[in-house]
């Protein structure tokens, strides 16, 4: 690949690296600072009647990989804070900057904020891209996706205009709320070049629980079904893989120190009762790092393929436990027990694809491709129906992007 508008070779991020590994052949790339740099690209690739991917880190290439691409814009650029407003708890950032970065600086700021968001990579998952990929971690359990955090979005469109939905803060969202217009677009409609979040205070105390149990002895989803239906509140609710055959259930806790203590009381009389083996990991950071472990995926490569299986939460445990059985190792494979998203990532296909496709349809759900190579997208069908793509998607793109500027939606 030759950059033939901005740069050489050397300069080429690893975003770009993943897509030609991918089997994306990019033909020029370009990573503005700003919004307006971002603008006159979209506007020159518009007049050079140019084919354009958007790209942030590549953590969630998903299913929109052409077989190659005129101008690749890399946002990973546009990474700054544009402003901070911890009274009404909102920050505006843009959209090429990473969610372990925007956390790192509110973190220092007064008596620390963070922005849950907590989606695969996020060293490297720029927040533009975690919106338009609709991606998400373990703590949506509690604080939702950023669907639920997003108060106004900015961005370009095919034609090169300036796009702007919501506000700044709350108080300033009347109307019909359109923020969510780019959510899971992949880069179809636009480029996402700023967003406006809402943030919380960090929580005084935090714990992670621990419940293991011997694999295929049944506490497991008797446990997963009580707590579900129990009053605890917990931030997360993890399924993973452990060491030596067991399973692991960790369920985050954080609030008042008091109430995060009544809960993990609770939280082990639960399990006792149900035959797990419980521990407590104390400490906010070791939580977190805790949790992600197992939704990152296997060092990058080409052979590597991640997949999110989306079922319906009461099946959760029954298909994370299938998975383990119909997937090779190197894997891994976790579930957010409280919506019912398997992460799944292995080391090489082999010839599971439509085993995992087909468990997933015998639970009433669907797969969704997060890093396979394009050659595996080609025959992958859509997870939208025909009438769907017929009478929603395929008239959005005539309207908003008629000379298909952008990649198509899959």
């Amino acid at each position: 690949m030759v950059n033939e508008t901005s740069g050489k070779r050397d300069e080429v991020g690893p975003a770009i690296e993943e897509l030609e590994r991918l089997g994306v052949e990019v033909r020029r790339f370009e990573r503005p600072s700003n919004e307006k740099e971002a603008q006159r690209v979209v506007e020159a690739a518009a007049r050079e009647n140019w084919t354009l991917l958007p790209v942030g880190g590549a953590t969630v290439p998903g299913a929109s990989l052409p077989a190659e691409v005129d101008l690749v814009l890399d946002t990973t650029g546009l990474d700054r804070i544009l402003a901070l407003d911890p009274q009404n708890l909102t920050v505006a950032v843009l959209g090429g900057m990473t969610i372990d970065a925007i956390n790192n600086h509110l973190a220092r700021e007064g008596r620390g904020f963070f922005l849950p968001a907590d989606p695969p990579c996020s060293d490297r998952a720029t927040v533009g891209g975690t919106f338009a990929a609709n991606a998400s971690g373990p703590l949506r359990h509690l604080y939702g996706t950023l669907r639920d955090l997003v108060l106004g979005v900015r961005g370009v469109d095919a034609r090169g205009r300036e796009m702007g939905f919501g506000g700044k803060t709350v108080k300033n969202v009347s109307g019909y709320d359109i923020t969510k217009f780019l959510l899971g677009s992949a880069g179809s409609f636009g480029v996402i070049t700023s967003l406006s979040l809402r943030i919380y205070p960090i929580p005084s105390a935090s714990s992670l629980c621990e419940v293991s149990f011997a694999d295929g002895d049944g506490g497991l989803g008797a446990f997963v079904s009580d707590l579900r239906s129990s009053v605890l509140v917990p931030s997360a609710v993890l399924v993973a893989e452990a060491e030596e055959g067991r399973i692991r259930c960790l369920v985050a806790l954080e609030g008042h120190p008091g109430a995060v203590e009544r809960q993990q009381k609770d939280l082990q009389s639960m399990a006792s009762h149900h035959g797990g083996a419980f521990r407590v990991q104390e400490g906010r950071s070791a939580m977190l790092e805790t949790l992600r472990t197992p939704l990152d995926p296997l060092p990058l490569g080409e052979d590597r393929i991640s997949l999110k299986v989306c079922v319906p939460p009461a099946a959760g445990v029954a298909v994370f436990e299938a998975l383990r059985r119909v997937v090779p190792s190197p894997r891994r494979v976790a579930l957010l027990a409280g919506n019912g998203v398997v992460w799944v990532t292995m080391g090489e296909e082999g010839g599971v694809m439509s085993g995992v496709r087909e468990l997933a349809a015998r639970h009433e759900g669907h797969v969704v491709p997060v890093r396979v190579h394009r050659s595996v997208l080609e025959a992958w069908e859509s997870c939208h129906s025909p009438e769907y793509r017929r009478f929603v998607l395929e008239p959005l793109k005539k309207s908003l992007d008629p000379a298909r500027l952008f990649p198509a939606v899959e």
